[in-house]
């Protein structure tokens, strides 16, 4: 299957595309990048192109892909670091998915996190999310966007709501931010108690799981975490 990753791509986009491509797929990537490999993973390509959204909505509306993820949040750390990124990519996730009905897309994945919801809520599959934050609220006009789709728009849309992603390396990651901290004897804050949840999903699984919802052609709402309870302390 021909699979296009673009959006506000993650820094470990290369681990994901890399398992995707593993499952016997032609992966594409499209977008900024805070790193590039200096060789890139085997069955994965990477397209530049001028960042005016139209520009991009037209290349990928002409490739034939079969498969879209789009990665609009992917980092449960509210840092405030993605809101202009976010700003600018929701116009492209809505040119790209209204478009995608035109051509020969199967399937449209979203990518978001758990700061839709509110520090209130419990962050299940089944509700509703209100956020209270201005991430959140961005991130849920993305999700309504594939959700809610008009009648007549018949892609299958899968929204995938993530923990916190890492890979050995990563130096926006949870754990890279906190190692440089500690190594420069800054300070490194944590937002939370002693007692607050927290959970870190290796890229690669998210890329398993991502290759898996492709194949098996699944949609409705998934969240995918490492699954072991812990807190800031444990």
């Amino acid at each position: 299957m021909k699979i296009l990753l673009t959006g506000v791509l993650p820094w470990s986009v290369w681990t994901i595309a890399e398992r995707i491509a593993k499952g016997g797929h032609a992966v594409t990537v499209i977008g900024e990048t805070a790193f590039i490999p200096e060789r890139l993973p085997e069955g994965v390509t990477q397209v530049k192109l001028n960042q005016e959204k139209k520009e991009t909505a037209r290349y990928i509306s002409a490739s034939g892909f079969e498969a879209i993820i789009f990665f609009f949040a992917a980092q449960c750390e509210d840092r405030r670091k993605y809101g202009i990124s976010q700003g600018k990519q929701l116009d492209l996730l809505f040119d790209v998915y209204y478009d995608s009905n035109n051509n020969s897309l199967e399937q449209f994945i979203l990518v978001t996190d758990q700061r839709v919801f509110s520090d209130s809520q419990q962050g299940t599959e089944e509700e509703d999310p209100l956020p209270d934050t201005p991430t959140g609220v961005m991130m849920k006009a993305a999700e309504s966007c594939v959700l809610f789709r008009p009648e007549g728009h018949d892609i299958r849309t899968l929204l995938v709501r993530t923990t916190s992603i890492y890979v050995p390396g990563d130096p926006t990651s949870f754990w890279g931010i906190a190692r440089v901290r500690t190594q420069n004897r800054q300070e490194f804050v944590l937002h939370g108690s002693s007692d607050t949840p927290c959970d870190f999903l290796h890229a690669e699984d998210l890329g398993v799981f991502l290759e898996y919802a492709v194949s098996m052609e699944l949609s409705g709402v998934a969240h995918v975490s490492q699954g072991t309870p812990a807190t800031y302390v444990q």
